[in-house]
């Protein structure tokens, strides 16, 4: 089973954000899921290398509309943090207040769609088709880890929350 598990995370760490992040989630299900998958797959959360800044370069300034250089006094090309679906890289604004600048991997929301709609299929065929798919519910589990995936692309949410966090603290609440 050691095996199996230890294969099956080499798979979705070979396949990807999507199977990558999939992993994690199954990786939370330990009443649902053998020891030996939880083990492995919890070994997915960690070690995912950056995107060279010049890739990420390119969509920052596509998406602000100017170079790097006019929007912040200074940018750190080599992020602090990495993570399978983002990277963060310190910046100093002009007005010398330091930021968490959370930047996208590029591609990734056109890859996520994908990988999305074979995950779904995937489930749905399983819960045709085997005992155990349709005893667990895994379409119900697949839309619940499609629908997080997808919340999680969209920044808007978090930055609602840092909003009213950063106003909680200018007014002493």
């Amino acid at each position: 089973l050691r095996e199996i598990a230890s294969t099956t995370r080499d798979a979705l760490a070979a396949a990807g954000v999507t199977f990558i992040k999939l992993g994690q989630f199954i990786a939370t299900r330990g009443d649902m899921i053998p020891h030996e998958f939880v083990e492995e797959f919890s070994t997915l959360q960690a070690g995912v290398p950056p995107v060279p800044f010049s890739e990420v370069k390119g969509q920052l300034e596509a998406q602000w509309g100017k170079p790097v250089a006019e929007v912040f006094e200074e940018f750190d090309e080599v992020p602090f943090a990495a993570a399978s679906v983002a990277q963060v890289h310190r910046a100093v604004t002009w007005e010398g207040r330091v930021v968490a600048v959370k930047v996208q991997r590029p591609k990734i929301r056109k890859q996520v769609r994908a990988d999305c709609d074979i995950v779904l299929s995937l489930s749905e065929r399983l819960e045709r088709s085997t005992e155990w798919a349709s005893k667990v519910g895994i379409g119900k589990l697949a839309r619940s880890f499609v629908d997080s995936l997808q919340g999680e692309l969209d920044y808007r949410g978090e930055l609602s929350h840092i909003e009213a966090l950063r106003t909680a603290d200018e007014t002493g609440r």
